[in-house]
């Protein structure tokens, strides 16, 4: 009795290794939120949309 014991505590330690190893993945599938997106491009984008747009404001004090 004790082997089978000691056969399912095997199996129930390697399912949660297999659990934690699957949200480890997904934690970083979610992470890596940038990875098709170039960032440099796209806050060079803002940057000159948040330029054109001050450049067109008329401030007289």
């Amino acid at each position: 009795m004790p082997v089978q014991s000691d056969v399912n505590q095997v199996d129930h330690v390697a399912s949660l290794e297999n659990v934690e190893q699957e949200q480890e993945e997904q934690q970083n599938q979610q992470s890596d939120w940038t990875s098709g997106i170039d960032v440099v491009e796209l806050g060079s984008t803002v940057l000159d949309a948040v330029g054109d747009l001050l450049s067109g404001l008329d401030i007289d004090f």
